[in-house]
Order: structure tokens, then sequence, then C-alpha cells
């Protein structure tokens, strides 16, 4: 069999030490791409479990309040209410959760099974300072206002 000399051209363009350099360094790439989504999952998990810890606390001293009052950023207030309900089976669920965006304070529905908030007209015609009110959805779903005090308002009204 003749000698094409392919085998030639393919061990020049395939140097083996070449080659084995380049894999070391996708290796080192790995471990380093690893090692941050590991510490990544490992913060997201920590973060997780001290607002579990803070929401299911706010839960427990509602008492027979149908909302609670988050005054601290909190990213996984639907998973935490949840994981803390699948748990405590017994417990009455709580309607809404009260808790301040940017600026202003929101109160929304825990899940589609929630009581619904009073209609705009209805909370406007009722709290001590309607112009405070800034946005009630159409399906009583969410509202928005831009004190503390209005929006638990428009909780007490709402559990009438």
């Amino acid at each position: 069999v003749a000698n094409s000399g392919f085998s030639n051209g393919v061990d020049k363009v395939f140097d083996n030490d070449i080659q084995f350099n380049k894999f070391m360094e996708a290796v080192k790439y790995t471990e380093y791409v690893s090692k941050i989504i590991i510490m990544e999952l490992y913060s997201k998990d920590t973060m997780f479990a001290e607002e579990y810890k803070r929401i299911s606390l706010l839960i427990d001293e509602t008492n027979d309040k149908q909302y609670i009052i988050v005054d601290f950023d909190c990213l996984n207030w639907y998973k935490c209410v949840n994981k803390y309900y699948n748990k405590n089976t017994y417990k009455d669920i709580i309607n809404w959760i009260i808790y301040k965006d940017n600026e202003n304070w929101r109160i929304r529905t825990i899940n589609y099974e929630s009581k619904k908030l009073k209609d705009e007209k209805y909370l406007r015609d009722n709290v001590n300072n309607k112009d405070e009110i800034l946005f009630v959805h159409k399906a009583n779903f969410i509202a928005s206002a831009s004190t503390l005090e209005t929006i638990v308002e428009i909780a007490e009204l709402s559990s009438d």
C-alpha cells in the first residue's frame, strides 16, 4: 500500500503536546467554572434557607390576620410560603403578602385560591388616604400604595 502522506499531515496538524496542553487548559477552565456554579448554588441555597426561616416566623406570628408584612428583601417569598404550607398543612393559609418594591408598598394574593382584594372603588371610598392608593388590578389580586399604612388598611378592608 502506497503512503499517501495523509498520516504525516495529520501528525503535523494534531501535535500531541499541543493537544494535551489544550486539553489541560480546558480541564482547568472546567474546574474554574464548576467552582463558580457550586458557589452560586450554595449561595442561593443559603439565601433561601434564611428567607424561609424569616417567612416561616412571620406566618407563625400572624395569629388571625390574613396577611404577612415582609419588610426585608425576599426574592423567594412564593417558594418560601409554598414550602411552609407543604410542611404545615394544619395551618390556615394567609391570603396576602405585603412587601415593598423600590419605592412603594404592594399587596398581592398568595395564590389563585386566595381571597381577592376589594375592588378599587370600594377601597378608595373607604381608606383614610385614598390618594395614597396607586394601583388596584381589575382582577383584585394585587394593589400598590405609597405607604405601608394604606396597604395594611387595604388588607384589613379586604378581610371583611
